[in-house]
């Protein structure tokens, strides 16, 4: 069942002026299944049954005081713990070699920097121009 985003009519009155029909249309013909959107109906009602805020998963710092965490996983010893590193440095003195050679030695489970062996398992690399166009 498709219900059209712009009308609301299952199927659309006038599938030539609303958009998502015609993109449904085009998925049919190209053999996708069409997107299903809830008629606005049911998307009403689900909203005012999940009166959820931003609230309900609030922690106190009474318990984040008490909380026990689980320790934290060195990547690459003495250097790199898990999570997202930012490598920030002046231009052109190797932060993205750096960054793809630490990457190929967890994912291949090999030596980097020489001696250091990382924990081995799944690596992602993201570059990025600085704000001035660097």
């Amino acid at each position: 069942m498709t219900v059209c985003t712009v009308c609301g009519c299952d199927p659309c009155r006038n599938p030539a002026f609303c958009a998502s029909c015609a993109t449904a249309d085009a998925r049919k013909a190209h053999g996708e299944s069409p997107r299903y959107i809830e008629p606005s109906s049911e998307r009403q009602a689900k909203s005012r049954q999940s009166n959820a805020t931003w609230r309900d998963g609030l922690i106190t710092a009474k318990a984040l005081q008490t909380k026990t965490f689980a320790p934290v996983r060195i990547i690459v010893p003495g250097l790199i713990p898990e999570g997202v590193t930012i490598l920030a440095g002046k231009p052109k003195i190797g932060k993205s070699w750096l960054a793809l050679d630490i990457c190929a030695a967890v994912a291949a489970d090999r030596f980097v920097l020489g001696e250091t062996k990382p924990v081995q398992g799944d690596a992602f690399t993201s570059r990025s121009k600085t704000i001035n166009g660097g």
